[in-house]
C-alpha cells in the first residue's frame, strides 16, 4: 500500500480504529479519538475503501458503462428530463412526438436517431382527460396505444380511497407495474406530496432523489413537464417555475415557446449533461380527426441553433403586416389603373 494513498485518514479526517491483519491490511474499523495519531505511530496508511462495491468505491473498480439515450439524446434511461412551457404551448404534442418514437421504434423528422430502445410509456396525467385529450393525441402523433397506460388521479382515488402522490410506495408499485421505458409526470405540481413545497429546495432534492432511484432501479427515463413563470423578460433558466433545484437535478431541461414572428413554436435543449445539446426544434401544430375526435398534432417544421434566450430576445416584426397592406394597397391601384400603369410621373414618384 502506497504512503500518498490519498483516501487516508488525514484527507477523510474519520475518527477510527484499525486492527491490522497479518498482511498489513487495515480490518474492523471503528470510532476513536485520534485516529492520525494512531495511524502515525503505526506507522500505517488507513485505507478505508471497499475492493468490492461498498459504500465507497475506487474509480479504478468501477467498469464504465454509457448512458442509454432515448428520443435522440432529448431523454436518457434512468435519468430525468425538465420538459417545461406556458400553457397551452404544445408540450402535450411534442409528448406524443416522443411516445411515438419510443413505443414504434421508429426515426422521425423530430427524433431522426434510431431509439436505442423501445417500450412502455406510462403517464401521470394531472391535467388532460384520459379519452378525450389524450387518447385521440396519441393516436393522432402515431403512438402505439397498446404501449401507452395512463394513471389518473380521479381512476386511482376509485380504486386506492387516495390521491396519487410521488413517494407513495402504493403509486411507485403500480407505476413499477407498467413496465415503463419512459415515465411522464404532467404536470409534476398535481403529483407532489402534501409534505412536499414545489419552492422548497431540499424537500424537492429529496423528492427527486427518489424519483432517480427508482429511475436507475427499474431502468426508465422520466419526464417531469412543468410550467414556466410569468416574469416577463426572463429566459433560460429564470423561467423555471419552483425550486433551482429541479434545473440542477435534471440530466436534460427541455424549454418550450412560442417564436415571436410566424406560428411556430420551438423545444429549446438548454441543458445536457451527457452530450453537447440537440438543435432547437421548430414545428407547428395542426388539427386532425382520430376516429371522429379532432385533436392538435405537431408538425415538424425545421431545425435552430437558437436557444430560449435567443427566441425571448426576438424583436416582433411588426413592419411586416403593414408592408403587405401597403403592397397590396399599390396592386388594386395598378389593377384599377387604363393598361394597369400609373396615371402620372408625380404618382409614380409617390409610390
Amino acid at each position: 500500500m502506497e504512503k500518498n494513498d490519498i483516501f487516508n485518514t488525514n484527507l477523510l479526517q474519520l475518527p477510527l480504529k484499525a486492527q491490522v491483519a497479518d498482511e498489513g491490511v487495515v480490518q474492523n474499523i471503528a470510532p476513536v479519538a485520534e485516529p492520525t495519531a494512531l495511524a502515525m505511530r503505526e506507522g500505517l496508511v488507513v485505507d478505508v475503501l471497499a475492493q468490492d462495491g461498498g459504500v465507497l468505491r475506487r474509480l479504478s473498480n468501477v467498469t464504465p458503462k454509457k448512458c442509454e439515450k432515448l428520443a435522440s439524446g432529448f431523454l436518457h434511461r434512468g435519468e430525468i428530463t425538465l420538459l417545461c412551457g406556458d400553457g397551452g404551448v404544445g408540450k402535450g404534442q411534442f409528448v406524443a412526438q416522443i411516445a411515438k418514437s419510443l413505443t414504434t421504434g421508429e426515426s422521425t423528422e423530430f427524433f431522426p436517431q434510431t431509439p436505442e430502445g423501445t417500450g412502455n410509456i406510462v403517464i401521470l396525467a394531472g391535467e388532460d382527460p384520459t379519452d378525450t385529450v389524450l387518447c385521440p393525441r396519441m393516436d393522432a402523433a402515431g403512438a402505439d396505444l397498446n404501449k401507452v397506460a395512463v394513471i389518473a388521479p380521479d381512476t386511482y382515488y376509485e380504486e386506492m380511497h387516495k390521491m396519487p402522490q410521488l413517494g407513495d410506495p402504493d403509486l411507485m408499485n403500480w407505476i413499477a407495474a407498467g413496465n415503463p421505458l419512459l415515465l411522464v409526470i404532467d404536470p409534476f405540481q398535481a403529483f407532489l406530496p402534501d409534505s412536499v413545497n414545489l419552492n422548497n429546495r431540499q424537500q424537492i432534492r429529496r423528492l427527486l432523489q427518489l424519483l432517480r432511484m427508482q429511475a436507475q432501479q427499474h431502468g426508465f427515463a422520466i419526464l417531469l413537464v412543468t410550467h414556466t413563470n410569468k416574469n416577463p423578460g426572463a429566459c433560460g433558466r429564470k423561467r423555471l417555475n419552483g425550486s433551482g433545484e429541479l434545473w440542477d437535478t435534471a440530466r436534460n431541461v427541455l424549454i418550450m415557446g412560442h417564436a415571436k414572428n410566424g406560428n411556430k413554436i420551438y423545444v429549446s435543449h438548454e441543458k445536457s449533461s451527457y452530450d453537447a445539446p440537440a438543435d432547437t426544434i421548430l414545428f407547428t401544430t395542426e388539427t386532425v380527426t382520430v376516429k371522429g375526435v379532432e385533436t392538435a398534432r405537431a408538425k415538424f417544421d425545421s431545425t435552430s441553433d437558437w436557444k430560449d434566450e435567443d427566441f425571448c430576445r426576438e424583436k416582433p416584426d411588426r413592419a411586416a403586416p403593414k408592408y403587405a397592406g401597403v403592397q397590396s394597397g399599390i396592386l388594386a391601384m395598378l389593377n384599377a389603373a387604363p393598361d394597369k400603369r400609373m396615371v402620372s410621373k408625380e404618382l409614380q414618384r409617390l409610390v
